[in-house]
């Protein structure tokens, strides 16, 4: 069966499905109207019939809405979910419907909202055979909604379909020709309309068996077999219905004229049905007989060609996924399977959506309607980096190449598929390299002009006044000889801090510094670097205060915790006037404690505040006593802080003097 023949025949059934759905919702729809205005037990299409019942329209309407939306391929999660609920009620209405016949209650609402009686039965009661058809036919949706296409389910629900379409053919045929069986016993018979319904229902469920059933196979392809049964089947029921027709005309006609004319008819019709039987047959079997030899050399082509393909897409690296026009996937290869987690039984048939994540889902759906109308596309054609979903859940990303093949003016859309999360972790790792180097060389530059600017200053200042002492030195008496020895002793002191401070600040830099925390007693750090900074603190006539109401045991490094005190606290001596204050102080916190250092000095301005911890946006005044800074002692304090878990931070007013703030985590 070739790939032209297998769409006409799928889409000639799936109009047969909605044909059929639309006149039982059509039936089905008018019967509720009538009842509602009251005309209901006048809807017999024949008069003095059974009426249709609301109860049946409702059923009609029903199974014919959900015959039709599957047959409009209404796949979405919520259609999907309306069509299994009106089916689940229609399959507990119809039992109702069954169980009013063997119990003495009346378990639908249809008598007590329509009591008129004519006759044995009443004008809204409805049919156990009705209920007993829809319950099968409700069984049969529900076969197509779970079947899942399976070839045992599919050939179930078409014999559900032949069932009922036979009985209401029977029922039907029963009108029309008058047999009396319709009105015997005691049972409620089926009405006209109902009849119509189930007619049409059962080849509506026929045609959404699909081709491959048992009972349609015979009629599908271009076998000569099928060709004939196609072409000879019409005829015999036509053939039927003309027998039948002539039969009602001709059986009140006296037996002389029937005999005469039926007989004239035969001498008449015989003959051109011989001939036009044995023509069509010759031609049917001729061309036939070609269509079958081209058909099974065109398959043996196709199955090689098809062969190749599989196992071409099979061995491939990557993901290999092929969709129809309405987005179920009909390949999904070796390596699709390794990378999505999902098995090519579970894909097969399935949308594609399960392998694109939620918020996406919508947009894809809406590119493929978009691509199929206009024909235009941003991603067909070309390769995208996008991201995808495994059956774990997990979003990865992918790369994407997505083309579009055509068979027989079809769109199928293939996407090869790359997994490149370990190409894009090794991107990031890169970036995050390079970002990490700028960052480096920066440092390093500021790191080199630091060393150019203040080291070179102190060195000039002592290599001058040595150069004066040497050269000039009887000129100058003791006081000027004392005052330029103290001018080179603050000079090398200056030099002596920033070159400490700088081998410190490498060696932090490059790990050379070790860490080594442990739990100590905050009072005693803070105790001991008061003790250390008292000496310098009252050449300036400065009272440190130390205020503590509990001691705090902190894991930290000891030498670091050193460190950071004693440059908070040279710091705040150097800019603290004469006479000053500075206080120490520490807080319990829920996981840290929280250190401060707060002077009465000249304060910093708030645009340098947050310049003071870094390397590459240096600022340094002059303290109270013009004395110099390194620049390096905060930033020092930052690289210490955070080695050890913890934050630093500034907060000053220009002339009311600075705090800082540094924690340090608890034990």
């Amino acid at each position: 069966m070739n790939a032209l023949n297998d769409t006409k025949e799928i889409r000639f059934l799936r109009y047969v499905t909605i044909v059929s759905g639309g006149i039982a919702m059509l039936l089905g729809s008018t019967a509720i109207a009538l009842w509602i205005i009251g005309e209901g037990d006048h809807y017999t299409l024949f008069p003095g019939y059974k009426p249709m019942s609301p109860s049946t329209g409702m059923l009609s309407f029903l199974l014919g809405f959900v015959l039709t939306g599957n047959a409009f391929r209404l796949n979405h999660r919520i259609n999907n979910k309306i069509c299994i609920a009106v089916t689940a009620f229609l399959l507990l209405y119809s039992l109702l419907l069954m169980a009013e016949y063997f119990i003495p209650v009346r378990l639908t609402p249809e008598l007590y909202l329509w009591p008129e009686a004519t006759g044995r039965f009443s004008a809204s009661q409805s049919s156990p055979i009705s209920g007993l058809l829809f319950f099968f036919g409700g069984i049969a949706l529900l076969l197509k909604q779970f079947g899942d296409e399976r070839k045992g389910l599919m050939n179930l629900l078409a014999g559900i379909g032949i069932l009922i379409l036979y009985t209401g053919f029977c029922f039907l045929a029963g009108y029309i020709f008058g047999v009396p069986f319709l009105y015997h016993g005691n049972i409620v018979p089926l009405s006209l309309p109902t009849s119509i319904s189930t007619f049409f229902v059962g080849c509506g469920l026929l045609a959404m068996g699909g081709p491959g059933t048992v009972f349609l196979r015979p009629l599908s392809g271009s076998r000569a077999s099928a060709r004939i049964l196609r072409l000879i089947l019409p005829w015999v029921i036509i053939i039927m219905m003309v027998n039948k027709s002539l039969d009602a005309i001709f059986k009140d006609l006296p037996a002389v004229q029937f005999i005469f004319t039926t007989t004239a008819l035969a001498i008449l019709l015989i003959p051109f049905t011989i001939v036009v039987i044995v023509r069509i047959v010759k031609s049917v079997f001729k061309e036939a007989e070609k269509a079958e030899e081209a058909r099974y050399k065109a398959e043996a082509v196709l199955l090689e060609s098809e062969e190749k393909f599989r196992k071409l897409t099979q061995s491939a690296s990557d993901a290999i996924i092929s969709i129809d026009s309405a987005g179920r996937m009909n390949l999904f290869n070796h390596a699709a399977e390794q990378i999505f987690g999902f098995s090519e039984q579970e894909a097969l048939g399935k949308l594609v959506e399960i392998l694109i994540p939620h918020e996406y889902e919508k947009p894809h759906a809406d590119g493929i309607r978009r691509y199929l109308k206009t024909g235009k596309s941003t991603l067909i054609g070309s390769t995208r980096e996008l991201v995808a979903r495994r059956k774990s859940g997990e979003i990865f990303p992918i790369e994407i190449s997505l083309s579009e093949v055509k068979v027989n003016n079809i769109s199928n859309f293939i996407g090869i598929i790359r997994d490149i999360s370990e190409r894009k972790l090794a991107e990031n790792a890169l970036a995050e390299s390079a970002r990490k180097m700028h960052e480096m060389n920066d440092t390093k530059d500021k790191f080199f002009s630091i060393i150019a600017h203040d080291l070179r200053s102190p060195f000039n200042a002592i290599l001058g006044l040595t150069n004066i002492l040497v050269n000039d030195y009887r000129k100058h008496d003791e006081d000027e000889i004392g005052k330029i020895l103290d001018a080179i002793k603050k000079s090398s002191e200056k030099a002596y801090e920033l070159t400490e401070n700088l081998l410190l600040w490498a060696n932090s830099q490059t790990g050379k510094i070790a860490f080594d925390p442990s739990e100590c007693s905050l009072r005693k750090i803070i105790g001991q670097t008061i003790d250390l900074a008292t000496v310098s603190a009252s050449m300036k006539q400065i009272r440190i205060l130390f205020v503590m109401k509990e001691d705090c045991v902190v894991k930290a490094d000891v030498q670091m915790a050193h460190t950071v005190l004693r440059n908070l606290l040279s710091n705040a001596i150097k800019f603290t006037p004469e006479g000053g204050v500075i206080s120490v102080s520490s807080v319990n916190r829920e996981n840290y404690c929280e250190i401060s250092v707060r002077d009465t000095g000249v304060g910093i301005p708030p645009e340098y505040i947050e310049k003071l911890f870094r390397i590459d946006s240096k600022y340094s005044t002059p303290g109270t006593n013009e004395e110099k800074g390194s620049g390096l002692g905060l930033i020092l304090c930052r690289e210490f802080v955070e080695k050890n878990g913890g934050k630093i931070w500034a907060e000053s007013r220009p002339g009311k003097g600075s705090v800082f703030f540094f924690t340090l985590p608890k034990q």
